[in-house]
């Protein structure tokens, strides 16, 4: 009986071609539903960061009667002005005690040394953003190796909201007004209130229940990343590189940059981030001002009662001026 042999045959071309042409299909399928998991994903650790900020606010209004305020700044307008941001009087409350006792709490501090310095260069994991495209650190006004974060208080609902009073004001205007009262911390504006409205900015002592919109529906931090990386624009030279996003802590001199600790809701969200403006300077301080994030279509945001919302850049401009203030009685529907 004659055996017959089988002779093994291997792919032809045309056939290993099409195998590869259908892994790449399967490839270019696969990857938009890979990137959309690792975007969630990062998504959702920033809102969990943002609830430990949240709870750190109230956390702090428990022990003191009242918000931590955006920035205290003894120096008013047009003036070298040391300030101190609302990161740090959180410090206690997001298990960082160390860094609050290193660095006093003075009317002048120099965040270019010793405690303060120390302050301003660590790297806190739960005040940055795992989808922002900004760098690490950077060094500005003095501060090497200054960390960068990803998050920003909400001064006003008013600046740069073309339904509100501020409408053709920018990042400039936040610190500004005709006339002051008191003195050092309890230096505060009497007229241009628009500026001020929100729940958290300069030398603020909001309490919860003078929130009379409501906790639920009044913004207290958003989400900031660096629009523009190196432009500085030229209301704003004096904050240095990386002076349109924010930084931790505080800062040697915060006259007419307040948009490196506070934000305007009022601008709308994401704003210029096509960068169809790159030579204006308004724009670039309204870009700076504004709530941005690398998350697709909006922003997270944390509101007083403690929940974390996201918003989409398609928010009405009414909407964005109602949970922008604290007491302006607007009626807000939110989704």
């Amino acid at each position: 009986m004659l055996e017959r042999r089988r002779q093994s045959r291997g792919f032809t071309l045309i056939e290993l071609l099409v195998v590869i042409a259908i892994i790449a299909i399967l490839i270019g399928l696969l990857l938009p539903a890979v990137q959309k998991v690792r975007e969630s994903a990062a998504r959702m650790k920033c809102q969990n960061n943002m609830k430990q900020l949240g709870i750190a606010v109230h956390a702090y209004h428990d022990v003191n009667s009242k918000l931590p305020p955006g920035y205290l700044r003894a120096v008013k307008q047009e003036s070298v002005s040391p300030a101190t941001f609302w990161t740090y009087f959180i410090l206690p409350y997001i298990e960082q005690n160390n860094i609050y006792v290193g660095a006093p709490l003075v009317q002048a501090p120099d965040w270019t040394t010793g405690g303060y310095l120390i302050a301003a260069q660590a790297q806190i994991s739960i005040l940055r953003c795992a989808s922002t495209t900004d760098l690490m650190t950077y060094s500005s006004q003095g501060i090497p190796a200054r960390f960068a974060i990803s998050y920003a208080a909400c001064q006003t609902g008013s600046i740069g909201n073309p339904a509100a009073s501020g409408s053709g004001e920018w990042a400039a205007h936040m610190d500004d007004c005709t006339a002051w009262a008191g003195s050092g911390f309890d230096t505060y504006p009497t007229t241009q209130l628009y500026r001020y409205d929100g729940a958290m900015g300069y030398n603020t002592k909001i309490t919860l229940t003078g929130v009379s919109d409501g906790t639920s529906n009044t913004v207290a931090i958003g989400e900031r990343y660096r629009v523009m990386e190196s432009t500085v624009d030229g209301y704003t030279s004096s904050a240095g590189p990386g002076t349109h996003g924010t930084w931790a802590m505080g800062t040697n001199n915060l006259n007419n940059a307040t948009q490196i600790v506070t934000a305007s809701i009022g601008v709308p969200f994401n704003y210029n981030q096509s960068l169809g403006s790159t030579t204006n300077s308004t724009e670039f301080s309204k870009t700076a001002l504004a709530f941005s994030s690398r998350h697709t279509g909006g922003v997270n945001l944390v509101f007083l009662d403690g929940s974390v919302r996201f918003l989409t850049n398609a928010t009405p401009d009414s909407v964005r001026f109602g949970i922008g203030t604290i007491a302006g009685g607007e009626t807000v529907n939110l989704p």
